[in-house]
């Protein structure tokens, strides 16, 4: 399994609640170079995630940004594309 599939499991298995947030973040840290320009968008999802638990909206909105995040690593989207998600 390439670093960007295991990335892409690690996000999946996140976004429905199977594995903690530290999990992606160190999953992340084995990803190419060039990734590593949209960690600060991951980290700030991950961090939310008690801001989630209380606001639904907030976090339907996040965890729909981060399908799109895992539909654009499967398609190989170009880094200008995966760093304008945003998750705030």
């Amino acid at each position: 399994m390439t670093d960007i599939n295991k990335l892409i499991r690690s996000l999946e298995d996140y976004s429905v609640g199977s594995i903690s947030g530290e999990q992606p973040l160190l999953v992340w840290d084995s990803a190419p170079i060039d990734f590593r320009g949209i960690y600060y968008n991951l980290y700030h999802l991950i961090s939310d995630e008690d801001i989630r638990k209380k606001d639904g909206k907030y976090s339907k909105y996040q965890l729909s940004q981060l399908d799109v995040l895992i539909q654009g690593l499967k398609q190989g989207a170009s880094m200008d594309v995966l760093s304008d998600i945003s998750f705030l």
